[in-house]
């Protein structure tokens, strides 16, 4: 599942409650770990470009988080929606005139 609590499926991920079995692809966290990543190889960047699928239910969480971790390394994150494969090519041809390092998740 993409996001058990967002969703309404379990009360938390310590302790889900009910039968609810599976993994949970989004690791809390990940999103601050892949700045300081970037903050490693390219000190001087100022913007980050996310390649995102908010029609993802674990996009918009993701995202925060990776806008809360960019403010506090002084960052900007730009975002290029693409929901479908055939739109991944005009997003980041997006983010390409944007002037951004890219960061995808």
């Amino acid at each position: 599942m993409a996001d058990g609590v967002h969703l309404g499926l379990i009360v938390s991920e310590a302790h889900p409650g009910g039968n609810v079995t599976g993994i949970e692809p989004y690791l809390g966290g990940l999103p601050t770990k892949q700045i300081e990543l970037i903050r490693e190889i390219v000190p001087r960047a100022k913007r980050v470009g996310l390649l995102t699928d908010m029609a993802d239910p674990k996009g918009p969480r993701q995202l925060g988080d990776l806008r809360t971790a960019s403010q506090a390394f002084g960052l900007e994150v730009v975002t290029a929606n693409a929901s479908m494969s055939d739109e991944i090519l005009g997003a980041l041809d997006n983010l390409s005139r944007e002037r951004c390092y890219r960061a995808c998740t």
